[in-house]
C-alpha cells in the first residue's frame, strides 16, 4: 500500500502550532494509557491534522496489535458542540462495532490527565478524553492524490464505500460528512467508513447534538444543496439523500482528482444560500426551496468526467459518468438513492472492464456491420437511380 495516512491532511512543518505540538508531545511522553495502550506516537506531523482531535498509533497489550487512539484537544473542551460530537462518535462506533465496512471499535471513551506548569510556576491539570479504534494504513483521499489505484480497484473500493453507507442508513444513522478522507483503507485493502462526529441517529434514541444549524454539519465542499439550504433542520431524514450526493461527489473525485463542489459552485454560493434559508422558518424551508431547486440544477450542470482528462478506460467512461451524475443530481428528488441499483451499475462497469477486449471487438464488429449495411444501402440506391435513368432514356 503506497500511501500514508494523513487524516484530514498533513500540517506543513512550518505551520505546526506550538500549542498543538505541545499537546502531541505530552501524549507521546506517556508510558501508557490505562495500562493497556503503549508506545504512543502521533500519526503524521500534526496528529491526523484535526482541529479538535488528535490521532495516535499505539500498541494494544490486550489484542497484541497496533490501534489508533483518538484524543480530544484539552484546549477545545469549552466548545460544547464539538465535545458532544466527539462523544457521539464514540457512542455510534461502539454501537456499530463489528459491522462490516465500519471502522472497528476497540475501547470505549475514557479520560486521562496530565499535569503541566506555566512559565510562572503555576501548575494545573489538562483533561484528555479519548477512545480507541482500528488503525488504518491511509485514507481514500491519499490514494486519490497518489493515483495508485487501477480502474477496477476504484470500482471495487467504491462498492465497499456504498455498502458501508447502506449499512449505517439501515441502522437509522445519517453520516452527514461523507468525503474521501473519511473512508479509511486498512492494511488488508478493505475500505471502511470513519469519523461519525457529525452523524445523526434518527431512531429517536438520542437527542440531536444541535437544535438548529446556521450551516451544514459536514464539509461544505461535499454538502448537497438541500443540506446547505438547511432542510435537514426541519426534516432530519433528508440527510440520507445528502449522504448520497456526497458519495457521488467522492466517486467523481476518485476518477478526476478534483473536488466536485469547487467546480460546481462559486465561493459565495453556499454562504448566500444558507443565509437566505436561515431567514425562512424551518417548516417552510422545503416549500420555498422546491420553488428554485430546478434553477440551481439547470444553472450548475454537472461536469462530465471526460472534461478532466481522467484517463478512465473508454469502455466504461459513459457508464462511470452516468453513475456519478445519477447519484449527485442536484435536485434530491431525482437523485439515485437505491443502493441495489447502484450496485448493479457498479457491477456492470466491472463486468465491462474485465471484458474490455471482448467489448471492443463487439463494438468494432457492430460498427463494421453498420458500415456494410450503409454501403449496401448506398449501392442499392445508386442501382435504382441508374435503372431509373436507363428506363427514362428508352
Amino acid at each position: 500500500m503506497h500511501c500514508t495516512f494523513s487524516g484530514s491532511g498533513l500540517v506543513p512543518r512550518m505551520a505546526l502550532d506550538p500549542a498543538l505540538d505541545g499537546f502531541l508531545r505530552l501524549v507521546e511522553a506517556r508510558g501508557d494509557i490505562d495500562g493497556r495502550f503503549t508506545n504512543l506516537r502521533r500519526i503524521g506531523l500534526g496528529g491526523g491534522g484535526g482541529q479538535f482531535s488528535l490521532v495516535f498509533a499505539a500498541w494494544d497489550n490486550v489484542s497484541n496489535r497496533e490501534v489508533a487512539v483518538k484524543v480530544y484537544r484539552p484546549d477545545q473542551l469549552l466548545d460544547t458542540y464539538r465535545v458532544q460530537c466527539f462523544n457521539r462518535e464514540a457512542q455510534l462506533l461502539e454501537r456499530l462495532g463489528g459491522a462490516r465496512g465500519i471502522l472497528g471499535w476497540v475501547a470505549p471513551r475514557g479520560e486521562f490527565k496530565e499535569r503541566v506548569q506555566t512559565t510562572a510556576g503555576i501548575g494545573f491539570e489538562l483533561k484528555f478524553p479519548f477512545f480507541v479504534v482500528e488503525l488504518a494504513s491511509c485514507d481514500v483521499g491519499a490514494l486519490i492524490r497518489d493515483g495508485t489505484w487501477s480502474a477496477e480497484q476504484r470500482l471495487l473500493a467504491f462498492r465497499q464505500m456504498c455498502k458501508s453507507i447502506q449499512r449505517v442508513h439501515r441502522e437509522g444513522i445519517s453520516h452527514r460528512d461523507i468525503k474521501p478522507s473519511n473512508f479509511l483503507v486498512m492494511g488488508t485493502g478493505d475500505v471502511k467508513l470513519s469519523d461519525f462526529g457529525t452523524a445523526r441517529d434518527l431512531n429517536g434514541n438520542e437527542p440531536p447534538v444541535a437544535a438548529s444549524y446556521a450551516a451544514p454539519p459536514g464539509d461544505i465542499r461535499y454538502s448537497a444543496p438541500e443540506m446547505v439550504a438547511l432542510l435537514h433542520d426541519d426534516d432530519p431524514s433528508i440527510a440520507f439523500r445528502g449522504d448520497l450526493y456526497a458519495l457521488g461527489a467522492t466517486f467523481f473525485e476518485m476518477w478526476t482528482g478534483t473536488v466536485l463542489g469547487l467546480q460546481l459552485f462559486g465561493p459565495l454560493f453556499a454562504a448566500d444560500l444558507a443565509k437566505a434559508m436561515n431567514a425562512v422558518h424551518k417548516r417552510d424551508r422545503r416549500r420555498v426551496y422546491l420553488q428554485f431547486v430546478q434553477s440551481i440544477a439547470s444553472g450548475h450542470p454537472l461536469p462530465s468526467i471526460s472534461s478532466y482528462g481522467s484517463g478512465v478506460p473508454t469502455s466504461i467512461l459513459e457508464l462511470i459518468d452516468g453513475l456519478y451524475k445519477s447519484i449527485s443530481a442536484l435536485d434530491y428528488r431525482s437523485r439515485l438513492c437505491d443502493f441495489e441499483r447502484i450496485f448493479l451499475r457498479i457491477d456492470q462497469c466491472v463486468l465491462v472492464l474485465r471484458n474490455e477486449e471482448k467489448v471492443r471487438s463487439w463494438r468494432r464488429n457492430k460498427e463494421l456491420f453498420r458500415r456494410k449495411r450503409e454501403e449496401k444501402r448506398t449501392r442499392l440506391c445508386k442501382r435504382r437511380e441508374m435503372t431509373g435513368h436507363a428506363g427514362g432514356n428508352r
